[in-house]
């Protein structure tokens, strides 16, 4: 079962920023980047330093709440 923050954080994302099949669209590739079948999971390559430093941070600031 999914997390209930998880959730909660999904549902104001898609009633006040963007539209559902964005978010879809974010989810599935998501989903196929961390895919146990290695023909579908492609390499992430942190190439800009200060877009994954954001990332984490903001990452960081979600798993804190």
């Amino acid at each position: 079962m999914p997390s209930e923050k998880l959730t909660r954080f999904l549902y104001v994302l898609m009633r006040d920023r963007l539209p559902a099949g964005a978010v879809q669209s974010i989810v599935d590739d998501y989903c196929d980047l961390v895919s146990p079948d290695p023909p579908l999971r492609p390499q992430v390559r942190y190439t800009n330093s200060q877009l994954e430093s954001y990332a984490r941070e903001l990452a960081g600031r979600l798993t804190r709440v």
